[in-house]
């Protein structure tokens, strides 16, 4: 028996069916593609910043950790060389020491004998480190310094009058670093004043100066309650010059000689100096007066007189700069304010050069250069 063939409009109307149940398919996929997909954020109106972090640079001077920083040793006398940044020994440390073998306790449970005992052991035991009452303590300290180019001179000048200033960098807390200070015992032997100096160039000296730290190297003598600080009495032996930076000792010197004979050197030899200005040998005048101003760092008449210097060589600059620091010193130099109103008068400056005058005539009103300055200062404002 043949097989039934289907007639030929059948096959079309099944194709017809199948494209469009294949139609009907895709479009409802379509459909639930579009109702399923998220919704996509819109964009904001302002872009987020990139910040790229960067190290923070580091400090030129680094400091040590707190506890690396301090020595514990006795400084050998030819020592050359110290380690850079070198802060020598903990001033804190060794007072807190010394107050508390100022103030023993006796132990409840040991006897009245070896109490003493114990407190006798520790009067001959170290106070840090190796460092005893017989060592040689080291203190950076505060110094002023000041070059002079014509001498190639570096000069370290210490004030030794008041209270000395442990210079270090060893304790974050600036107020705690500043409680403590060294003072001198009371001892004529000691200049008020102090300075060590080294021979180097213009160009190396402006180099150093950042750098140049003064170490003073003492004995220590106990305590003194003075000014509401914490006073370590000391007896000063040497001040060293070194290059803080590499830690090169640049010169030593010994405390200086007893104050009364400095000053008496001093006044001699601005005599000298005030003599030969006179004679007009300026050179001459400018090497004392160098010597003048390290015996003597505060002596307003050798400023003075430089200032003349200045003025008579048409530096007029320079000349401000020494009568300034003349009256710093010595606030009632008529001559000082005298030549300072003058030569404001020469720069056309009526106005300081009024005040300048009216200074010098509140010190002395029947000076003679005071008052022409003032006929001048009168005419100029006018």
């Amino acid at each position: 028996m043949s097989p039934r063939i289907k007639p030929s409009h059948m096959k079309t109307k099944l194709n017809y069916t199948s494209l469009c149940l294949s139609l009907l398919l895709i479009f409802g996929f379509n459909i639930f593609g579009q109702i399923t997909k998220p919704t996509p954020r819109p964009k904001p109106l302002i872009q987020p910043i990139t910040v790229q972090l960067t190290k923070p640079k580091p400090l030129t001077q680094p400091t040590p950790a707190l506890g690396n920083c301090f020595s514990n040793e006795e400084v050998k006398p030819d020592t050359k060389n110290l380690k850079p940044y070198y802060q020598g020994n903990d001033l804190s440390k060794i007072f807190n020491e010394i107050e508390r073998r100022k103030k023993p306790v006796k132990d409840e449970f040991e006897t009245t004998k070896e109490f003493l005992a114990r407190v006798e052991n520790e009067k001959k035991s170290p106070v840090i480190g190796n460092l005893n009452f017989t060592s040689t303590f080291t203190f950076p300290i505060k110094a002023e310094f000041k070059y002079d180019a014509d001498e190639q001179d570096m000069a370290a000048i210490i004030n030794f009058n008041d209270s000395i200033s442990w210079n270090t960098f060893c304790y974050t807390d600036i107020y705690f670093s500043r409680k403590y200070k060294l003072t001198v015992k009371e001892n004529k032997e000691f200049s008020y004043y102090s300075s060590a100096s080294f021979k180097t160039d213009a160009n190396s000296a402006r180099k150093l100066k950042p750098n140049l730290q003064a170490l003073l190297l003492t004995s220590i003598e106990g305590i003194a309650d003075k000014y509401g600080s914490v006073l370590l009495e000391i007896s000063p032996k040497e001040i060293w010059i070194y290059d803080i930076s590499t830690g090169v000792v640049l010169t030593k010197e010994k405390a200086r000689l007893p104050n009364t004979l400095d000053s008496a050197q001093a006044e001699i030899l601005l005599a000298e100096a005030k003599a030969l200005y006179v004679s007009g040998k300026d050179n001459e005048v400018m090497k004392i007066l160098s010597r003048v101003i390290v015996i003597e760092p505060r002596s307003g008449e050798a400023y003075y007189l430089l200032g003349m210097i200045h003025l008579r060589h048409g530096d007029l600059d320079q000349a401000v700069s020494s009568f300034r620091t003349a009256l710093f010193w010595e606030n009632r130099l008529v001559g000082a304010h005298v030549a300072l109103g003058k030569i404001y008068l020469q720069k056309g400056d009526c106005l300081q050069a009024k005040n300048y005058a009216a200074s010098a005539l509140a010190i002395d009103a029947e000076n003679q250069d005071a008052v022409g300055l003032q006929r001048q200062v009168e005419r100029c404002s006018k």
